[in-house]
């Protein structure tokens, strides 16, 4: 019998710019993230103030570790409770120049291992549910992709806000980088005021080369 429920997502796959977001969020079996955090569901249904809402109430209940050590896997997570209760997040990034060399299925597969590998679970002690097609490695036996898995699993739409929530505050810190681009507004995706900047002022280093051929070719 699994001992946690660890949901995974991702945020920002199909931008032109930016990292691609992918968290997991893992709570000790029969605790519900919404007993932890109310009106968890997919981040696209809710509104960017909903989103941080919830997102804060996660960053507020957490519990302050002491500064880890890098090698130390067990205490590179956040830990989070509310009621009692204990859930544990973690959270990484994959930036554009990974994407362009590794491609976005490579891509999803080390970071979801990555963030597997920073919660201090044993994977034959967990059950894992993955929206869309994303998939565990082998080791984590009891796993199963969910199609539109954070819309009906509060799991994974705890872990799809979080992964949102982080790559849009990214692309908040790269338009003060980039100003001219305009990051704030679209957060990298292929909008037409975003098309119309790359080709007035040509790519810039968070875009993704691969995603952006056709309009490099046609500066």
């Amino acid at each position: 019998m699994p001992k946690y429920l660890i949901g995974i997502d991702e945020a920002g796959r199909g931008p032109l710019a930016g990292p691609l977001s992918v968290a997991a969020v893992c709570v000790p079996v029969g605790v519900n993230i919404l007993d932890i955090c109310e009106g968890v569901t997919d981040s696209k249904k809710l509104s960017p103030e909903r989103r941080e809402e919830i997102y804060r109430v996660l960053e507020n209940a957490q519990i302050k570790n002491s500064r880890p050590r890098s090698s130390d896997k067990a205490m590179q997570h956040r830990v989070l409770h509310r009621g009692g209760e204990v859930c544990m997040y973690a959270h990484t990034h994959v930036m554009p120049s990974t994407l362009d060399r590794w491609g976005m299925t490579k891509s999803l597969q080390v970071a979801v291992a990555r963030v597997l590998g920073k919660l201090p679970v044993d994977p034959k002690e967990v059950r894992v549910l993955l929206d869309g097609s994303l998939k565990a490695p082998a080791e984590y036996e009891n796993q199963e992709t969910i199609i539109k898995g954070d819309c009906s699993e509060s799991i994974i739409g705890a872990a799809s806000i979080i992964a949102k929530v982080r790559r849009d505050q990214s692309m908040v810190r790269y338009a003060k980088q980039y100003p001219e681009y305009g990051f704030e507004q679209h957060k990298g995706y292929g909008t037409v005021v975003h098309r119309a900047r790359i080709k007035k002022y040509g790519p810039c280093v968070i875009h993704r080369k691969r995603f952006i051929k056709r309009l490099i070719r046609d500066l």
